[in-house]
């Protein structure tokens, strides 16, 4: 560890930008497998969507080992916190909103750019900086909450989670192939919500359990049945409906993120708690880790710029593998840009 921040908390910070990236690769790699009939190949890619969710669970969950530990009063919060964040999503949705405009000559306006910061996302990947905002509007009320839970609770919340989440929404469609839900009106979004439970697993692996090696083995084992659940689930929906869209494959993916989110969390702790890294390879982490925001900000105009990298390396190796190596130059390139913009006075405090 150097300072403050902890290098397992970078490196998995490393981890979900990779993911991030992958995640938007459609079907040259995230959704691969809706290309390929069914065959072992086609089974094994379409473990990559499902393990690409980890990605913003990650994050939460960073963030909720790091922050509901502090104490801020709500006017602290909204002085400190919350207009930097404001600025960055002005700055960065400008950003692409006028990349769009002029490579798509489109007409741009200030109306139109507000509106659209306001009421949508001007890309789709930054729901999440909208996301990650009502968790700093609602930090005060989180902490508070999640700091005086007992154990007991806390699993219980995960457990929750995982059957409103995972079992039921599975189980229902295998049983009636989508035409019986669970009441509405059965309200439990509290166990659900993306901006709870995982802050709150964050704090519980970083703050409350120290795992044995031979409790995260289990969590392993878990976690190959929760992605073969998702793949069985997954393939059942498609040869139900014959439905191939990124949208309409993608409903199980998340189902039961939880268990493979937490067994990639307490594994890197564990193993660099366990190995410390070389100080050479500790200063690599924090620095790509510190970066990672700034990767996620650009990563779009990056990736959509470079395929014609991931086609020619296509053209040498399977085309999944070279999707995958060429989401690591991906996030290459977005750390040397974002290292570069983090010397520029102003920029580092926001990214």
């Amino acid at each position: 560890m150097s300072g403050k921040r902890k290098i397992h908390l970078e490196a998995l910070r490393i981890i979900a930008i990779y993911f991030v990236v992958l995640t938007h690769t459609g079907k040259r790699g995230f959704t691969y497998f809706t290309t390929l009939e069914p065959s072992p190949e086609y089974f094994l890619s379409m473990c990559v969507p499902i393990l690409c969710n980890i990605c913003v669970p990650l994050f939460y969950m960073i963030s909720g080992a790091t922050m509901l530990g502090r104490d801020e009063t709500p006017g602290e919060i909204w002085r400190r916190r919350i207009p930097k964040y404001l600025a960055v999503v002005a700055l960065a949705s400008l950003m692409m909103y006028g990349y769009y405009g002029l490579r798509d000559h489109k007409a741009m306006s200030v109306g139109d750019f507000l509106m659209g910061l306001y009421s949508r996302n001007v890309i789709a990947p930054y729901w999440y900086l909208y996301s990650y905002l009502g968790f700093l509007i609602l930090l005060p009320f989180l902490r508070r909450m999640i700091r005086n839970m007992t154990d007991r609770e806390f699993i219980y919340l995960f457990a929750l989670h995982l059957a409103v989440s995972g079992l039921i929404p599975m189980g229902q469609y295998l049983l009636s192939g989508g035409s019986v839900f669970l009441n509405g009106s059965l309200n439990l979004s509290l166990v659900t919500s993306t901006i709870i439970i995982f802050p709150a697993a964050g704090y519980f692996l970083e703050h409350r359990r120290e795992l044995t090696w031979k409790q995260i083995g289990l969590l392993w084992g878990l976690a190959a049945l929760a992605v073969a659940a998702a793949v069985f689930t997954t393939h059942y929906k498609i040869r139900l409906t014959g439905e191939l869209g990124e949208s309409q494959v993608g409903t199980f993916y998340k189902s039961l993120c939880l268990i493979p989110t937490a067994a990639v969390y307490t594994t890197v702790k564990k193993l660099l708690a366990a190995h410390p890294a070389p100080k050479w390879l500790e200063t690599c982490v924090l620095s790509v880790g510190g970066c990672t925001f700034g990767i996620y900000l650009i990563e779009q105009i990056l990736r959509e710029r470079g395929y014609f990298v991931q086609a020619f390396l296509a053209q040498w190796m399977p085309q999944l593998l070279a999707t995958l190596l060429y989401v690591v130059l991906v996030v290459a390139a977005g750390y040397v840009i974002t290292w570069v913009a983090k010397r520029i006075p102003g920029l580092r405090k926001l990214i």
